[in-house]
């Protein structure tokens, strides 16, 4: 007797797919890395164009859910954002109470600890090494790359870089496209223009900023630190845009300075285990790489001119 061997479908390999995720997931979850955990979750398979795309709305909205749920014991105010996301997206997911309520940010700490802490997240520095360029292929000042795409990696880099990050805009419908809150406590509200193709910035563009302006003096009122920065390609405005105080841009020599940097931050963490670098020698190599504070705003702010 013949025994025809089992054909699995696509819809069949696809759902084991996920199932391996979900595994891998839930197995960091267990060691109680609780930021790894949810991590696997957006990047695998929410941020991943091959898993998205096969998801239906509800389907979405419960891997958001499942990714709050793995990193609740870690960062509730994060968690809370995502299952915000998770019941805006599908209505039969879990609605937090008070979810229109805004979750304000406030001092990460210091920086090159909470680095540290990242990196060991992962088994290996090659780890280290494809996470970032999977951030990094998507922050393009290109119309081809999707705007929504280029904002998620802005917020994760920023929490890589050990700030706390947020994306209000998304989250909420009001304010900026990301927040960052850097380690000594300055705020850099952000509104991204990765998709625009004009060689100068634009009156729509300033009025934008400043409304997020606007909007993060309501929440955290006037009394602290802020830059507001537009991301863009051009540096130059036309002649009847007047940018403001405490106005910036990230224009496209700035981001891929920025984004050199980092592999080259990464590339000096290649030779020993990620385990085995001290908080001293991290902040060495951010001051390396221009990546601290200071030299953040220095090296890749610059005034708008016209």
């Amino acid at each position: 007797m013949n025994v025809e061997p089992e054909v699995i479908s696509d819809v069949q390999k696809r759902k084991l797919e996920l199932a391996e995720i979900e595994k891998e997931a839930k197995d960091y979850f267990n060691k109680r890395n609780y930021n790894k955990a949810s991590e696997v979750i957006l990047s695998k398979i929410i941020d991943n164009e091959d898993n998205s795309e096969e998801l239906n709305e509800r389907e979405k909205a419960w891997y958001f859910q499942l990714a709050a749920h793995f990193l609740y014991l870690g960062d509730k105010s994060k968690s809370n954002d995502l299952q915000i996301k998770a019941a805006s997206i599908h209505n039969g997911m879990f609605h937090p109470p008070h979810s229109s309520e805004y979750t304000k940010i406030a001092n990460p700490g210091i920086q090159a600890a909470n680095v540290r802490k990242n990196i060991t997240e992962f088994s290996r520095p090659q780890d280290v090494s494809v996470y970032i360029e999977d951030i990094l292929k998507c922050l393009q000042y290109n119309p081809d790359i999707d705007s929504d795409k280029f904002e998620d990696k802005l917020d994760i880099l920023g929490n890589f870089l050990g700030f706390y990050s947020q994306r209000p805009e998304e989250e909420l419908g009001d304010g900026p496209d990301v927040l960052w809150c850097m380690s000594n406590n300055l705020y850099l509200i952000m509104e991204a223009k990765s998709q625009a193709t004009h060689d100068k910035i634009t009156q729509e563009n300033i009025e934008q900023i400043l409304h997020s302006k606007e909007w993060f003096v309501e929440q955290y009122g006037d009394n602290v630190e802020y830059l507001c920065v537009t991301l863009q390609s051009p540096a130059r405005t036309y002649d009847n845009v007047h940018p403001g105080k405490n106005t910036y841009v990230l224009d496209g020599d700035s981001l891929s300075n920025l984004k050199n940097n980092l592999r080259n931050f990464v590339g000096a963490i290649q030779n020993e285990p990620v385990n085995s670098y001290t908080t001293k020698e991290i902040a060495k190599l951010l001051r390396t790489y221009n990546l601290t504070v200071d030299l953040f705003k220095q090296k890749y702010l610059k005034n708008i001119r016209t």
